[in-house]
């Protein structure tokens, strides 16, 4: 659910606890945060929880999710000059 953990450029050779892993793999509840001072990353890979990826949840869970959440990144500065959602 998280691949970026297993990047050698991120995680410094799979160490969750590196201060590179910890710079670059942050909480999502940070990214409201990044959004309102317009200092996004360039690139985020967003992953919600178990239930709310519909993973161990249902499609209602998800749909609600993104619900809630895709408006403010779409709304985004970020997103709006050249961003893209996968």
């Amino acid at each position: 659910h998280n691949p970026f953990v297993f990047f050698k450029d991120v995680s410094n050779n799979n160490s969750t606890a590196s201060p590179l892993c910890i710079a670059h793999v942050r909480p999502y509840t940070e990214l409201a945060t990044d959004i309102a001072n317009n200092t996004v990353a360039a690139y985020n890979f967003i992953t919600p929880n178990l239930q709310d990826d519909m993973h161990d949840g249902t499609i209602q869970q998800g749909d609600l999710w993104l619900q809630a959440n895709l408006p403010t990144i779409l709304n985004s500065p970020a997103y709006q000059n050249g961003g893209a959602v996968f």
